[in-house]
């Protein structure tokens, strides 16, 4: 039976600071009235109409400068034709906050959107050296835009590495065949241990992404 050929892909996502937090949340203190926390979700699809979630650490909404200065990385296979599909795909982050007054055990500790952005994996891919690194302005819902009021913006940085396919031989036992479809996680998480990937089927690049 012929070969398979696959694609190696390696990414780097880095959240390194917030801005224009502190005005904007002061602008909209209706929806903010107990002190609370700020984190950055990030989407990345995994195919089949299936996302992977990824929090950064919380940080005070009080902070002068939020910083959290985290980097994921993921290492990962796919055939060319999952890596063409995946240049289709955005990894969506969402500056989220959390009430620190909440009760999680009640269900009372859920996060509220603050705003929201998308990057194009073809942006990054087509960016001189597949590396991106800027402020993402994060768009909030209408009902939080006020006139004279800049949204908060997060500084990002996203590198992709594609290194040379390689041929990956069909295995023959169902199990094999099995480890063809799924993948283990090459999480790693510099700046804490991985939380990030229990629960979800690690899929192959077929499925996009598996984690970070």
């Amino acid at each position: 039976m012929a070969p398979t050929f696959q694609q190696q892909l390696s990414c780097e996502i880095v959240i390194h600071q917030a801005k224009n937090v502190e005005e904007f949340m002061t602008m909209n203190k209706s929806s903010y009235k107990s002190k609370g926390n700020l984190f950055l979700r990030c989407y990345l699809s995994a195919g089949n109409n299936k996302k992977i979630q990824l929090d950064t650490n919380e940080i005070p909404s009080t902070s002068d400068n939020p910083s959290w200065n985290e980097s994921f990385s993921l290492d990962c296979s796919g055939t060319q034709e999952s890596i063409n599909a995946l240049q289709t795909s955005s990894v969506v982050f969402e500056l989220r906050w959390r009430s620190s007054t909440g009760n999680t055990i009640l269900g009372l500790g859920g996060s509220k959107l603050v705003g929201r952005a998308e990057l194009p994996w073809q942006s990054v891919m087509e960016a001189p050296g597949m590396e991106i690194e800027k402020w993402f302005v994060m768009n909030p819902k209408k009902s939080s835009r006020l006139d004279g009021v800049k949204p908060p913006s997060v500084k990002i940085g996203m590198r992709v590495r594609l290194p040379i396919a390689m041929e990956m031989k069909k295995k023959n036992s169902r199990n094999e065949k099995i480890r063809d479809v799924k993948y283990e996680c090459a999480c790693h998480r510099h700046s804490g241990g991985c939380n990030f990937c229990e629960g979800y089927d690690v899929l192959a690049l077929v499925a996009a992404f598996e984690a970070l």
